[in-house]
């Protein structure tokens, strides 16, 4: 905004804002020492936003039954639900005509307010006659903004000029270029970037401080580079593998139809890949018979690199449960793996993940080994683990839509499921 500077605040309570903000750097060390990027996202709200390596992020705590808070600059909404109103509170930077509207959430144009106003701080009570979800739209002729509030039943729509407001000191710390706000226990996500090296810290906020991200190259046969996540003593990707050459350029087959992936021996020499969705490949990653994952070689008492970039391997067995007992043991860690994106996982009974591990499980569905049949997309996460069962068996962990356990359990060789790899 260059005339009227304002920053939103979405408040469904009458819950006071909180003075206190925390003040979040970064730095990065390992294989990269820079940061050019930092993409952060409270994973309750999805609210999210993306600030240059070098700039700070305002943190900004509000109560726990808040949720969505949009900041922007020096004005803030405050539902009053109880009472069936919500106030408006702005700065005006210069004596300038303001226009607010509020709009239904059908688009409808329910109250319209013009002013001139001086340089100042002001208050406007907004009210709609119905329950529900509207949008206060403020601009001045060169700007504008609008964000949603909610509002329990007035007797009329209105908004109305309650003169000079004493709140804007309460937002002080709102003038920060880059915030974001959160809620206590809320998980805030850091995708900071270097180069082609992504490494990804997930926290609850707790003060002041700078995140120092460790940088891993994660770089595959095809030359994708994959965002990392430190998980206890574990390294992770935070992505499942999409690659159709082994790091010495060797080319996986790829079996491009459901009669050829039928086709293939439940052995170690059955190699192929694939997709669920090919449309779908770079969000899910591809899917891999055993053979594929471990490039014919099962686990033996030594790390097995298979389709991993340098550096990193197949998990085991063993380092699957690792990983669970690390987020509470195999009955309740699945939601902690679990990606955020309700629009991904159906039909979820025990709720959507919280993803606060930073593991991102997205429900990439398998390929079946009697005829190639993708199945059940939407529903299961699965990952091949190194360790074989049998010759024509190996292990694999499994997330489910249906509850929050993890299963570490075992297959034919030839289905054909996903990868993702732990560091050396």
């Amino acid at each position: 905004m260059k005339q009227l500077l304002l920053t939103i605040l979405m408040v469904c309570s009458s819950a006071i804002l909180s003075s206190q903000t925390y003040q979040i750097s970064f730095a990065a060390q390992g294989d990269a020492s820079t940061v050019d990027e930092v993409v952060a996202t409270n994973l309750t709200t999805n609210e999210s936003i993306t600030l240059p390596g070098g700039e700070v992020l305002s943190l900004q705590p509000v109560a726990t039954n808040i949720k969505n808070m949009s900041v922007f600059k020096n004005a803030a909404i405050y539902s009053n639900m109880r009472e069936g109103f919500s106030e408006l509170h702005l700065t005006s930077q210069k004596n300038q005509e303001i226009n607010i509207e509020v709009i239904a959430i059908d688009g409808r144009t329910v109250a319209r307010h013009h002013q001139v106003l001086e340089m100042g701080n002001y208050k406007f009570k907004l009210a709609g006659k119905s329950q529900g979800i509207y949008i206060a739209n403020i601009s001045t002729g060169a700007d504008q903004l609008g964000l949603k509030f909610c509002q329990s039943k007035a007797a009329e729509n209105t908004i109305r000029f309650m003169g000079e407001s004493d709140k804007i000191q309460e937002l002080k710390s709102s003038n920060a270029t880059y915030a974001l706000s959160f809620s206590p226990d809320d998980h805030i996500s850091y995708e900071i970037k270097s180069g082609d090296y992504i490494t990804m810290i997930i926290e609850c906020p707790a003060g002041d401080k700078t995140l120092t991200a460790d940088m891993v190259e994660c770089m595959d046969g095809d030359g994708n580079y994959y965002p990392v996540v430190k998980i206890g003593t574990q390294t992770w990707m935070a992505k499942n593998i999409n690659t159709s050459k082994y790091m010495d350029g060797t080319e996986i087959p790829y079996i491009a139809t459901t009669a050829e992936w039928g086709a293939l021996p439940d052995a170690n020499s059955g190699k192929g890949y694939g997709y669920f969705l090919e449309e779908e490949g770079d969000l899910y990653g591809a899917i891999y018979t055993y053979g594929a994952a471990v490039n014919g070689t099962p686990l033996s008492g030594s790390h097995i690199q298979g389709v991993c970039p340098n550096g990193w391997h197949i998990p085991s067995d063993a380092e699957w449960k690792v990983l669970c007992n690390y987020l509470g043991g195999t009955s309740y860690a699945s939601n902690k793996l679990k990606s955020t994106r309700s629009d991904l996982w159906k039909y979820s009974p025990n709720g959507i993940g919280n993803n606060s591990s930073g593991f991102n499980a997205l429900p990439s569905g398998y390929r079946t080994a009697y005829n190639g049949a993708p199945n059940l997309g939407g529903y299961y996460a699965r990952w091949w683990s190194s360790n074989q069962y049998s010759g024509s068996w190996a292990y694999y962990c499994q997330l489910t839509y249906a509850n929050n356990g993890v299963y570490l359990s075992y297959w034919e060789k030839s289905i054909g499921i996903c990868v993702r790899c732990i560091k050396d």
